[in-house]
């Protein structure tokens, strides 16, 4: 069946589309067909109706945005979250990192050469340096801050 026939068995005698404009960009076209002649009247009401179809259409694809920029927000403030979990965690660790090294070398010194505790003393040491490292990779996930100075005076 074709468009005529169609439009002569559902009692059409006139059809009008508008296009649907947001600041000078196409966000659609509103149609519509109509069982009696359009006169100047509804013609204008229905381009008034096509600006508020248009307006409402933006509305929604602004709303979209902005619900997809807070997420991304929301999902940005967790991963800074973590980080700055991660960067205490390994501050605090590197800290018992520190003593046991420090304590370990102090002993290592006090203990003649082929003491039997020298061999443990170096697996303690070798093992805190190992965990140093891995403390170090923790860091790379601390959020990064602003290395100047922040006092009375500076903005």
């Amino acid at each position: 069946m074709n468009d005529k026939a169609w439009a002569e068995r559902e009692g059409l005698v006139a059809f009008v589309g508008h296009p649907l404009i947001v600041e000078d960009r196409l966000v659609g076209v509103a149609a519509a067909f109509a069982r009696a002649p359009i006169d100047g009247v509804a013609l204008s009401g229905f381009a008034s109706a096509a600006g508020e179809i248009a307006q409402c259409i933006e509305r929604k694809r602004v709303e979209q945005v902005l619900h997809g920029s807070e997420e991304q927000i929301r999902q940005l403030q967790k991963i800074e979250a973590v980080g700055r979990l991660a960067g205490g965690l390994a501050h605090d660790f590197n800290n018992l990192l520190t003593v046991i090294t420090g304590h370990s070398q102090l002993l290592l010194r006090r203990l003649p050469l082929g003491d039997p505790l020298c061999s443990g003393l170096d697996v303690i040491e070798r093992t805190a340096a190992c965990a140093a490292r891995l403390t170090m990779q923790l860091l790379a996930f601390q959020p990064k801050t602003d290395p100047r100075p922040r006092g009375a005076g500076s903005q």
